[in-house]
Protein backbone atom coordinates (compact mmCIF):
# COMPACT_ATOMS: atom_id res chain seq x y z
CA UNK A 1 0.00 0.00 0.00
CA UNK A 2 2.78 2.38 0.94
CA UNK A 3 4.64 1.53 -2.26
CA UNK A 4 1.52 2.21 -4.36
CA UNK A 5 0.99 5.58 -2.68
CA UNK A 6 4.63 6.52 -3.27
CA UNK A 7 4.32 5.66 -6.98
CA UNK A 8 1.12 7.71 -7.28
CA UNK A 9 2.78 10.68 -5.58
CA UNK A 10 5.80 10.38 -7.87
CA UNK A 11 3.55 10.29 -10.96
CA UNK A 12 1.69 13.39 -9.78
CA UNK A 13 4.96 15.23 -9.18
CA UNK A 14 6.17 14.24 -12.65
CA UNK A 15 2.95 15.52 -14.26
CA UNK A 16 3.17 18.77 -12.28
CA UNK A 17 6.79 19.29 -13.36
CA UNK A 18 5.82 18.63 -16.99
CA UNK A 19 2.96 21.16 -16.82
CA UNK A 20 5.26 23.75 -15.27
CA UNK A 21 7.90 23.24 -17.96
CA UNK A 22 5.25 23.46 -20.70
CA UNK A 23 3.84 26.65 -19.21
CA UNK A 24 7.34 28.16 -19.02
CA UNK A 25 7.96 27.23 -22.65
CA UNK A 26 4.68 28.82 -23.78
CA UNK A 27 5.43 31.98 -21.76
CA UNK A 28 8.90 32.28 -23.30
CA UNK A 29 7.48 31.78 -26.79
CA UNK A 30 4.78 34.43 -26.24
CA UNK A 31 7.30 36.86 -24.77
CA UNK A 32 9.67 36.35 -27.73
CA UNK A 33 6.83 37.05 -30.18
CA UNK A 34 5.89 40.20 -28.26
CA UNK A 35 9.48 41.44 -28.38
CA UNK A 36 9.63 40.97 -32.16
CA UNK A 37 6.34 42.81 -32.72
CA UNK A 38 7.31 45.73 -30.49
CA UNK A 39 10.77 45.89 -32.06
CA UNK A 40 9.19 46.32 -35.50
CA UNK A 41 7.03 49.19 -34.24
CA UNK A 42 9.69 50.93 -32.15
CA UNK A 43 10.61 53.30 -34.98
CA UNK A 44 7.11 54.81 -35.09
CA UNK A 45 6.83 58.36 -33.69
CA UNK A 46 6.46 58.64 -29.92
CA UNK A 47 2.93 59.68 -29.02
CA UNK A 48 2.41 60.25 -25.30
CA UNK A 49 4.43 59.24 -22.25
CA UNK A 50 2.37 59.32 -19.07
CA UNK A 51 3.69 58.92 -15.52
CA UNK A 52 1.40 58.56 -12.50
CA UNK A 53 2.16 61.16 -9.83
CA UNK A 54 2.04 58.30 -7.32
CA UNK A 55 5.58 57.54 -8.53
CA UNK A 56 6.65 60.71 -6.71
CA UNK A 57 4.42 60.49 -3.65
CA UNK A 58 4.25 56.73 -3.00
CA UNK A 59 7.12 55.29 -5.03
CA UNK A 60 4.86 53.10 -7.18
CA UNK A 61 2.56 53.90 -10.08
CA UNK A 62 1.63 53.22 -13.68
CA UNK A 63 3.75 54.51 -16.58
CA UNK A 64 2.53 54.55 -20.20
CA UNK A 65 4.88 54.69 -23.20
CA UNK A 66 3.06 54.98 -26.54
CA UNK A 67 3.81 55.35 -30.25
CA UNK A 68 1.57 56.36 -33.16
CA UNK A 69 1.45 53.86 -36.04
CA UNK A 70 1.01 54.48 -39.77
CA UNK A 71 -2.53 53.14 -39.41
CA UNK A 72 -3.38 55.98 -37.04
CA UNK A 73 -3.62 53.58 -34.12
CA UNK A 74 -1.53 53.91 -31.00
CA UNK A 75 0.46 51.07 -29.51
CA UNK A 76 1.04 51.50 -25.80
CA UNK A 77 2.99 49.58 -23.19
CA UNK A 78 1.86 50.08 -19.60
CA UNK A 79 4.40 49.45 -16.84
CA UNK A 80 3.65 49.20 -13.13
CA UNK A 81 6.84 50.79 -11.76
CA UNK A 82 8.09 50.51 -8.18
CA UNK A 83 11.12 52.80 -7.86
CA UNK A 84 11.52 51.90 -4.18
CA UNK A 85 12.49 48.26 -4.73
CA UNK A 86 10.55 45.97 -7.09
CA UNK A 87 11.31 47.66 -10.40
CA UNK A 88 8.76 46.68 -13.05
CA UNK A 89 6.14 44.77 -11.09
CA UNK A 90 3.84 44.28 -14.10
CA UNK A 91 3.50 45.28 -17.76
CA UNK A 92 1.30 44.70 -20.78
CA UNK A 93 0.78 45.87 -24.37
CA UNK A 94 -2.39 47.38 -25.82
CA UNK A 95 -3.41 48.93 -29.14
CA UNK A 96 -5.87 51.84 -29.05
CA UNK A 97 -7.52 54.27 -31.41
CA UNK A 98 -6.27 57.79 -30.81
CA UNK A 99 -9.67 58.83 -29.46
CA UNK A 100 -10.06 55.90 -27.07
CA UNK A 101 -6.55 56.40 -25.65
CA UNK A 102 -7.29 60.05 -24.84
CA UNK A 103 -10.67 59.04 -23.42
CA UNK A 104 -8.90 56.53 -21.19
CA UNK A 105 -6.63 59.29 -19.84
CA UNK A 106 -9.63 61.57 -19.29
CA UNK A 107 -11.41 58.78 -17.46
CA UNK A 108 -8.36 58.28 -15.23
CA UNK A 109 -8.47 61.97 -14.31
CA UNK A 110 -12.21 61.84 -13.57
CA UNK A 111 -11.63 58.89 -11.25
CA UNK A 112 -9.08 60.88 -9.27
CA UNK A 113 -5.83 59.62 -10.78
CA UNK A 114 -3.18 62.33 -10.98
CA UNK A 115 -0.59 62.04 -13.78
CA UNK A 116 2.03 63.99 -15.73
CA UNK A 117 3.09 63.88 -19.35
CA UNK A 118 6.87 63.39 -19.63
CA UNK A 119 9.45 63.39 -22.39
CA UNK A 120 10.26 59.96 -23.86
CA UNK A 121 13.83 59.92 -22.53
CA UNK A 122 12.69 60.58 -18.95
CA UNK A 123 10.05 57.87 -19.21
CA UNK A 124 12.50 55.29 -20.50
CA UNK A 125 15.12 56.20 -17.90
CA UNK A 126 12.61 55.96 -15.04
CA UNK A 127 11.53 52.47 -16.08
CA UNK A 128 15.03 51.17 -16.79
CA UNK A 129 16.55 52.71 -13.65
CA UNK A 130 13.83 51.08 -11.54
CA UNK A 131 14.42 47.72 -13.24
CA UNK A 132 18.19 47.96 -12.75
CA UNK A 133 17.75 48.95 -9.09
CA UNK A 134 15.51 45.94 -8.49
CA UNK A 135 17.94 43.59 -10.23
CA UNK A 136 20.82 44.88 -8.11
CA UNK A 137 18.70 44.23 -5.03
CA UNK A 138 18.00 40.66 -6.15
CA UNK A 139 14.33 41.30 -6.98
CA UNK A 140 13.07 40.00 -10.32
CA UNK A 141 11.02 42.24 -12.62
CA UNK A 142 7.90 41.01 -14.39
CA UNK A 143 8.49 38.17 -16.85
CA UNK A 144 7.38 40.29 -19.84
CA UNK A 145 9.61 43.27 -19.05
CA UNK A 146 12.40 42.31 -21.46
CA UNK A 147 9.92 42.05 -24.32
CA UNK A 148 7.93 45.17 -23.38
CA UNK A 149 10.99 47.42 -23.22
CA UNK A 150 11.47 46.95 -26.98
CA UNK A 151 8.93 49.77 -27.35
CA UNK A 152 11.69 52.23 -26.37
CA UNK A 153 13.58 51.78 -29.64
CA UNK A 154 16.41 54.29 -29.99
CA UNK A 155 15.15 56.78 -27.38
CA UNK A 156 18.24 57.94 -25.48
CA UNK A 157 17.75 57.76 -21.69
CA UNK A 158 20.82 59.99 -21.23
CA UNK A 159 18.71 62.84 -22.63
CA UNK A 160 16.19 62.59 -19.77
CA UNK A 161 14.88 65.95 -18.53
CA UNK A 162 14.06 64.46 -15.13
CA UNK A 163 15.93 61.82 -13.15
CA UNK A 164 14.08 59.94 -10.42
CA UNK A 165 15.68 58.79 -7.18
CA UNK A 166 15.66 55.03 -6.69
CA UNK A 167 14.94 53.54 -3.28
CA UNK A 168 13.76 55.60 -0.33
CA UNK A 169 16.09 57.52 1.95
CA UNK A 170 19.07 55.98 0.22
CA UNK A 171 18.11 52.30 0.50
CA UNK A 172 15.59 49.77 -0.82
CA UNK A 173 12.09 49.95 0.64
CA UNK A 174 10.30 46.68 -0.05
CA UNK A 175 6.50 46.71 -0.11
CA UNK A 176 5.06 43.45 -1.49
CA UNK A 177 2.02 43.43 -3.74
CA UNK A 178 -1.38 42.74 -2.12
CA UNK A 179 -1.44 39.18 -3.46
CA UNK A 180 2.19 38.23 -2.83
CA UNK A 181 2.36 35.05 -0.76
CA UNK A 182 4.27 34.89 2.51
CA UNK A 183 6.83 32.38 1.11
CA UNK A 184 7.51 34.80 -1.77
CA UNK A 185 7.87 37.70 0.67
CA UNK A 186 10.28 35.70 2.80
CA UNK A 187 12.44 34.88 -0.23
CA UNK A 188 12.73 38.55 -1.16
CA UNK A 189 13.51 39.56 2.41
CA UNK A 190 16.20 36.87 2.56
CA UNK A 191 17.83 38.20 -0.63
CA UNK A 192 17.71 41.78 0.63
CA UNK A 193 19.21 40.75 3.96
CA UNK A 194 21.98 38.84 2.18
CA UNK A 195 22.87 41.83 0.02
CA UNK A 196 22.34 44.75 2.40
CA UNK A 197 22.22 43.35 5.92
CA UNK A 198 19.26 43.66 8.28
CA UNK A 199 19.62 47.42 8.63
CA UNK A 200 20.42 48.08 4.96
CA UNK A 201 16.82 48.14 3.73
CA UNK A 202 13.32 48.89 4.96
CA UNK A 203 10.12 46.96 4.38
CA UNK A 204 6.41 47.29 5.01
CA UNK A 205 4.29 44.14 5.14
CA UNK A 206 0.51 44.00 4.66
CA UNK A 207 -1.57 43.89 7.82
CA UNK A 208 -4.17 41.13 7.90
CA UNK A 209 -6.07 40.97 4.63
CA UNK A 210 -5.68 44.65 3.82
CA UNK A 211 -4.20 45.74 0.54
CA UNK A 212 -0.56 46.76 0.82
CA UNK A 213 -1.37 49.93 -1.06
CA UNK A 214 -4.00 50.81 1.53
CA UNK A 215 -1.42 50.52 4.31
CA UNK A 216 0.56 53.17 2.45
CA UNK A 217 -2.22 55.67 3.07
CA UNK A 218 -3.63 56.03 -0.45
CA UNK A 219 -6.94 57.88 -0.54
CA UNK A 220 -9.92 56.32 -2.29
CA UNK A 221 -9.39 58.72 -5.15
CA UNK A 222 -5.80 57.56 -5.69
CA UNK A 223 -6.28 53.85 -5.15
CA UNK A 224 -5.73 51.43 -8.02
CA UNK A 225 -5.65 47.68 -8.44
CA UNK A 226 -2.12 46.32 -8.53
CA UNK A 227 -3.41 43.25 -10.37
CA UNK A 228 -3.04 45.65 -13.30
CA UNK A 229 -5.76 43.88 -15.32
CA UNK A 230 -5.40 44.92 -18.94
CA UNK A 231 -8.98 43.77 -19.58
CA UNK A 232 -10.07 47.02 -17.94
CA UNK A 233 -9.29 48.72 -21.25
CA UNK A 234 -10.06 45.87 -23.62
CA UNK A 235 -12.20 48.07 -25.89
CA UNK A 236 -9.58 50.79 -26.09
CA UNK A 237 -8.05 51.24 -29.32
CA UNK A 238 -5.73 57.80 -29.56
CA UNK A 239 -5.37 62.05 -30.61
CA UNK A 240 -3.28 64.85 -29.21
CA UNK A 241 0.24 66.23 -28.99
CA UNK A 242 3.36 64.14 -28.80
CA UNK A 243 5.58 63.71 -25.79
CA UNK A 244 6.82 67.01 -24.51
CA UNK A 245 7.33 68.89 -21.28
CA UNK A 246 5.59 68.00 -18.03
CA UNK A 247 1.88 68.57 -18.05
CA UNK A 248 0.10 67.88 -14.78
CA UNK A 249 -3.43 66.54 -14.49
CA UNK A 250 -5.70 65.83 -11.55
Amino acid sequence: MASSEARRRKQLEKKKKKRTEKQKELTQHRSAGMAVQLGRKSSAPVYKCIVSNLIDSKGIGVVYFSRILDSGEVICVAFLVDRYCRGVADCFVRTYTRISFDEMLEDMTKRGHSWSQKDAATTRRLIEDAAAYATAAGVACHKDYRACKEIFGTVDPAAAETIYEMGKNGKPFYIPGPHTTMPEIQKVLARLTERFGESGFDHLLPLGGASTLNTMGLSDGEEYDEDFNDDDYEDDHVHGPGCGHDHDHG
